[in-house]
């Protein structure tokens, strides 16, 4: 006949070996998944340095576009890979039957949760395809002037021309865009330095 003690000692080590087990595979899948991001990530740079004969006439303004389509296709990849990475650490603790099961009231209440935040992706593709701005051009949003350094999915990053600092703008907080010809620039600062 099985102790109490005996039976709480068989449970604590079960449960710490396995406790060891569970953390060696959230090791193995960060370590994975880092290693797949940066190889993801390095290909997709490669890809897009790419000159192929057909496509090599280039122009400032498909420069432009393909700076931005390449910033896009990285942070797809980037929040593909670390939405996988989350499952599969969650499935490690929890039966993918009762994740699976689970998925369906929890994406309605990420739905709700996260609004805004879908409304800056889907904001962020409209800019993109509809080619409101692109990376490298000089515009006027949401009070902010200066050259757009990437477009993402939830943000834009703006360099400001009067103190070059950095601004991240939500897409979906971008209403009225107004292109800043290059020529005009340096009038736009020194009229702003006077004020």
């Amino acid at each position: 006949m099985m102790t109490n003690f005996e039976f709480s000692s068989e449970f604590i080590q079960g449960f710490i070996s396995s406790f060891f087990v569970q953390i060696i595979q959230v090791i193995a899948i960060l370590i994975a998944f880092t290693l797949i991001r940066k190889i993801g990530v390095s290909l997709l740079r490669k890809l897009f340095s790419l000159k192929i004969e057909k496509l090599n006439r280039t122009t400032p303004a498909s420069l432009k576009q393909k700076e931005t389509i390449k910033q896009l296709c990285i942070n797809i990849f980037t929040y593909a890979i670390n939405i996988l990475k989350l499952v599969l650490i969650i499935s490690v603790f929890v039966p993918i039957a009762t994740l699976m099961a689970s998925v369906g009231a929890f994406a309605v209440i990420i739905t709700f949760a996260f609004q805004n935040m879908l409304g800056d992706i889907v904001r962020g593709f409209f800019i993109i395809f509809e080619e409101m701005f692109m990376v490298g051009d000089f515009v006027e949003i949401a009070g902010f002037r200066g050259e757009v350094l990437e477009i993402g999915l939830r943000t834009t990053k703006l360099k400001l021309l009067e103190t070059a600092e950095i601004v991240l703008i939500p897409n979906n907080n971008i209403g009225n865009i107004v292109r800043l010809k290059v020529e005009n620039l340096e009038t736009v600062a020194q009229e702003e330095q006077k004020e």
